[in-house]
């Protein structure tokens, strides 16, 4: 088994930067992440043959994509790997990243992306670490690509050995 995730979040109207940070990707990925704030940006992913999974941000007014409601937050399942996306205002994360860890704990997720503070970032958290009273059986990755309307994005690579996150910069 084998992922690879172009993780995207906070593009704010720039639907070219879309797809400028997708033709920029050597390789196509299996699938696009986006974390919310600017749904109607993916417009321009509608017609091509692309796997998108999409949460919606505190800025979508707009809350549908390719015709489907798009949710707060989703749980994604690879493999023996669970990927929690979710944009972030619902649990604060402008605060810290505490609650949503929390919250990825009780999911029992392996990996956590978020958006909506447009700052790149990248956390590693042992088995045992506590968010508040939920304590991780697992050890989890909390990642944020950054904001797409500052050139900034993320990608994620799942394989079988293990988990990968990287950032990068149009």
């Amino acid at each position: 088994m084998s992922m690879e995730y172009l993780v995207i979040s906070d593009s704010h109207g720039r639907a070219d930067l879309v797809d400028r940070v997708l033709q920029k990707q050597v390789h196509a990925p299996d699938a696009i992440l986006f974390l919310g704030d600017g749904l109607r940006d993916l417009r321009v992913l509608e017609y091509q043959d692309l796997c998108v999974r999409c949460v919606r941000g505190n800025c979508d007014f707009y809350t549908a994509f390719e015709g489907q409601s798009v949710p707060e937050q989703a749980l994604i399942e690879v493999g023996a790997y669970r990927i929690l996306i979710m944009h972030g205002h619902t649990h604060g994360v402008k605060a810290g990243t505490e609650r949503a860890c929390a919250y990825a704990a009780q999911m029992r997720a392996d990996v956590l992306l978020y958006g909506h503070t447009h700052l790149q970032k990248q956390a590693w958290y042992d088995t045992g670490t506590a968010f508040g009273n939920q304590v991780l059986q697992k050890p989890l990755l909390v990642c944020n690509p950054g904001s797409l309307f500052d050139g900034k994005f993320g990608t994620l690579s799942i394989k079988n050995e293990g988990i990968l996150f990287g950032t990068g910069s149009l």
